[in-house]
């Protein structure tokens, strides 16, 4: 089973976030020194055991962590991003990236191209209302179109492990808007949410 919510909202969780933001910042030796004692924790559990683990490292920044990937090939991760120059350098084999489109994209020159070769995806908000309050979403297009590339889209609602023995490589990845009829409206005037 595939679990779809966390508790991030739980104030010791938001304030164990922030005290590892702060040593992060004010003594980043110790942060990774830490860091790197609880990869080697659960990489001992993981071969103790026989599994893979799977880390998502940004879930609230965009820091990238590749050393963390070269480091411990052993794991895999995931995660979002919006740097698109991460794109052009080779991306450990351990690591999978998506690319957040949003606003900006299209005037920071984002070619979708350039992350569908690297097999990478890339997730999108469309038009697409989640029926909000309900488990019941909205039917998703058989194809979106993001600039000139055609694509049968990916349903990224259904879970948020962006990996490809689920997603599939060089994917797009829709995600339904999740507000209402007029924020939607001003979302894909803003260019936030490709309109389908």
């Amino acid at each position: 089973m595939l679990l779809t919510r966390g508790k991030a909202k739980l104030p010791s969780v938001q304030q164990a976030r922030q005290r590892k933001t702060r040593l992060l910042f004010e003594n980043p030796t110790e942060f990774h020194r830490l860091l790197r004692l609880d990869f080697e924790r659960v990489a001992h559990i993981a071969d103790r055991y026989g599994f893979t683990p799977l880390m998502r490292m940004d879930v609230g920044s965009d820091l990238g962590w590749f050393r963390y990937a070269r480091d411990f090939p052993e794991f895999r991760f995931y995660g979002y991003t919006k740097v698109y120059s991460r794109f052009s350098k080779p991306i450990p084999s351990n690591m999978h990236l998506t690319y957040s489109w949003n606003e900006l994209s299209v005037a920071r020159g984002v070619d979708p191209g350039r992350v569908f070769d690297a097999g990478q995806n890339i997730a999108v908000v469309v038009s697409t209302l989640n029926k909000h309050g309900t488990r019941l979403a909205g039917q998703l297009p058989a194809i979106v179109d993001l600039c000139g590339y055609r694509k049968r889209p990916v349903d990224g609602d259904a879970h948020d492990w962006r990996i490809p023995e689920l997603d599939g490589r060089g994917r797009l990845v829709a995600l339904r808007f999740k507000g209402g009829a007029a924020a939607r409206q001003k979302a894909i005037r803003d260019g936030f949410v490709l309109s389908v």
